[in-house]
């Protein structure tokens, strides 16, 4: 189930697809698999839905080929990125039907998962928590590495410290870790997406909607076709703000003003405080991630500018955050 205004959003913003299955929704218990996609205002936006019979690889091979067939128009790019959760038959179905796309799982659910292992594998309370803490030898010192050598370092202090957990991290995590260490991720332009909690949160705003969970498909799509209409009303007046009524800003910005998401400047505002910060060592210590997880000028650059007394131009700045207007036939 596809609305038209939800494809022509889609192929205005492909770049990352948020995917999560919801339960309990309709008379025949499939489950329902949600698309999420990502406006530059920040607005999440369902792409499609789909009952599938089974979590298999088959099925999802299908949903997946029929998502890839919305985007069959010229001049629009296939999606970059996905978020998932650890849903192996997902997984093995995005290898084959989109293998140039960049696969992230869940930040959240993996943290989930972990927690919820030292739950079952430690007696008390303090120790779980030192276990996933940001501690030298903890979970969230090891996810959180930005260099891939100090997260080879944290991952032999873990297993050091911690045997009964690293088992189960190398078996469920271990091979998966490029999807959602930081190291890894930082090079993936997910334009501020590792989690799912779009698609959580788009599952709340669903079932409000539905109101039962034993409606036959020609109800389902009745209540959901009012919940996108609502959906696109807001996402068009927001996008029609963002060019009407631009927010005020700094010299450094303003050319930007009225032809840039406020998100975006928002975002290049607290980079270039961060940049002022760091002082004569910006160069080195700036890291550039936000250039390559969010298409938009670094710490490091907009220092540079700022004390030139120099503007940001709007080629500097990826297309995502450009595209305020998405009526694309």
């Amino acid at each position: 189930m596809a609305h038209p205004e939800a494809i022509k959003l889609f192929r205005a913003y492909p770049y990352v697809v948020l995917m999560d299955s919801t339960y309990k929704t309709n008379i025949y218990k499939n489950p329902l698999i949600e698309m999420v996609g990502v406006t530059p205002t920040g607005s999440s936006f369902l792409i499609a839905c789909s009952m599938i019979p089974t979590e298999y690889d088959v099925n999802y091979k299908w949903l997946l080929r029929k998502l890839d067939a919305i985007l069959d128009v010229t001049g629009v790019a296939s999606p970059a990125v996905f978020v998932t959760d650890r849903e192996l038959g997902l997984i093995s179905a995005l290898e084959q039907v989109f293998p140039r796309a960049e696969h992230l799982l869940c930040r959240w659910h993996v943290n989930k998962a972990i927690n919820a292992k030292a739950l079952t594998s430690f007696r008390t309370e303090s120790m779980r928590k030192y276990v996933i803490s940001n501690e030298e030898d903890g979970w969230f010192k090891m996810i959180n590495s930005v260099t891939e050598e100090s997260f080879q370092r944290a991952w032999v202090c873990f297993q050091r410290k911690w045997p009964i957990m690293s088992d189960y991290v190398r078996t469920a995590w271990g091979q998966h870790a490029g999807k959602f260490v930081l190291c890894y991720t930082n090079v993936v332009l997910h334009f501020g997406n590792t989690a799912t909690s779009r698609v959580e949160s788009a599952h709340s705003l669903l079932k409000a909607w539905l109101k039962s969970k034993h409606l036959t498909l020609d109800s389902m799509w009745s209540r959901i076709h009012g919940m996108l209409e609502s959906q696109h009303s807001k996402i068009k007046k927001e996008l029609e703000d963002e060019m009407s009524k631009p927010r005020r800003t700094s010299r450094t910005f303003s050319l930007l003003q009225g032809n840039v998401s406020t998100k975006a400047i928002k975002l290049m505002e607290k980079e270039l405080t961060r940049g002022l910060g760091l002082g004569i060592g910006v160069d080195d210590r700036c890291r550039h991630v936000i250039r390559t997880t969010h298409g938009l000028p670094c710490a490091c650059n907009l220092t540079s500018l700022h004390r030139r007394g120099r503007r940001v131009h709007l080629e500097d700045i990826h297309v995502f955050w450009k595209t305020l207007v998405y009526d694309i036939p």
